[in-house]
């Protein structure tokens, strides 16, 4: 009886995780089974992905998900570890203070990201990292605002991030896609701020206790 119970409680909790999660857990499934389908199978798990090579072919084909879609592709083991990792790191954080927050981030700083390298610079760019930025442009801009709220991220971190950022401007660790970097940072900081900016002021608004009392 005790046995089947803790199962029971093993298991509720379990799917409470995955649901809780469910869209990070997607994700990443995404990121690593084209990264499979790409080095363990003849598919070509690249090209259906990448950004068009110019816009109107985009719409002359209807292929609006290659508007998205290049944050899946992963082109090393390293890349693709390094990229979800801090995906997993931030995005947790975010999912739990909101998920349709979440949700709405991922997919402006994907499209913004995606549209700001390609008019930059070309369409041959792939990864999660413009997200893995807007993520922590999220968190460190609303702690900036709101210090004591539920949103926070060791200085240490931040310090690592913006230096990865810097060095990614330049081509002594390889070629990177600074400006998915860049313009998914800046919508990071702009949704942290609406948000952070719009909690304070509820706050505010509920709080029992008034200026001048």
């Amino acid at each position: 009886m005790i046995i089947t119970k803790l199962k029971t409680n093993t298991l509720h909790e379990l799917r409470q995780s995955v649901k809780k999660g469910f869209i990070i857990h997607t994700l990443i499934f995404l990121c690593v089974l084209q990264f499979t389908l790409q080095n363990f199978t003849q598919l070509d798990a690249v090209r259906p992905l990448l950004f068009p090579s110019n816009l109107s072919s985009l719409f002359e084909t209807h292929q609006y998900w290659r508007l998205i879609t290049p944050v899946f592709i992963h082109f090393t083991f390293s890349h693709l570890i390094s990229n979800l990792f801090l995906f997993w790191y931030f995005a947790r954080v975010i999912n739990t203070y909101s998920p349709i927050v979440f949700v709405s981030l991922i997919f402006v700083a994907a499209l913004v990201g995606d549209l700001g390298e390609f008019l930059l610079v070309d369409e041959k760019f792939g990864g999660i990292s413009g997200i893995d930025f807007a993520l922590f442009g999220f968190i460190f801009c609303y702690q900036k605002i709101r210090p004591e709220g539920e949103l926070s991220i060791d200085p240490l971190v931040s310090s690592v991030v913006i230096l990865f950022l810097l060095l990614t401007a330049t081509d002594w660790f390889g070629q990177y896609a600074f400006y998915a970097h860049l313009t998914g940072l800046i919508v990071g900081l702009i949704f942290g701020f609406i948000f952070a900016k719009k909690d304070k002021h509820l706050q505010e608004k509920t709080s029992p206790f008034k200026k001048g009392e």
